[in-house]
């Protein structure tokens, strides 16, 4: 009677041995777990992180945008656009000749790159379109950005039959995207007025 009481006891024990193991397991995949996912929500929030800082340190601001009136025929149309831009506080020096302006229009999309030298006219061709850079306010060279001060225009072409680039007709809708680097991006969207009228040289978008 001894012996068996003694074995019963003897299994439990045992018993409540590996249910202890197996909630030491579980607690240690448990932590495991957690160490893991902390890790990855770490790397996630650094490199947030990093995204904003980059975002912040390559930003334009567009103050203006200016539509230049022309005629094709007896349409009146917009036939150029004038955007003022300026760095955002804290930003990054920025080359102007290093952004790409991204542009969607009725008649099609394209991607804008910067002429070469300061007095260079836009280019409205649709193989290879390119916006001017003229100097508003800046004590720097040529299309550098080096303070919120700093004002610029950047000048996009419009032409008959040239795709994304073709003349602006009344009530279109245009969408820019002024993109400056890694995560930098400014967004613009405008309606061209329902009525244009060929007294009018430029109106506001």
């Amino acid at each position: 009677m001894i012996c068996k009481e003694s074995d019963n006891r003897g299994l439990a024990g045992v018993a409540a041995l590996i249910v202890f193991i197996a909630l030491v397991l579980v607690a240690a995949i448990a932590a495991a777990v957690i160490l893991d996912v902390g890790g990855v929500l770490e790397q996630q929030a650094g490199e947030t992180g990093m995204e904003a800082s980059d975002q912040l340190s390559s930003q334009l601001n567009v103050l203006s945008t200016i539509g230049h009136i022309g005629e094709n025929g007896e349409d009146v149309i917009v036939d150029e656009i004038d955007m003022t831009v300026a760095a955002s506080p804290g930003a990054d020096d920025l080359n102007l000749q290093d952004v790409t302006i991204e542009i969607v229009s009725p008649s099609g999309a394209a991607t804008l790159t910067a002429v070469d030298e300061e007095d260079d006219d836009p280019v409205a061709d649709e193989d290879d379109p390119q916006f001017a850079i003229d100097e508003i306010t800046s004590e720097s060279e040529f299309a550098l950005v080096t303070s919120p001060e700093d004002r610029h225009q950047l000048t996009l072409g419009f032409e008959d039959g040239e795709g994304a680039l073709d003349e602006l007709e009344e009530g279109e809708n245009v969408e820019i995207t002024v993109v400056t680097g890694p995560g930098g991006q400014t967004f613009e969207s405008f309606s061209v007025p329902t009525t244009l009228s060929d007294n009018d040289e430029t109106i506001s978008l």
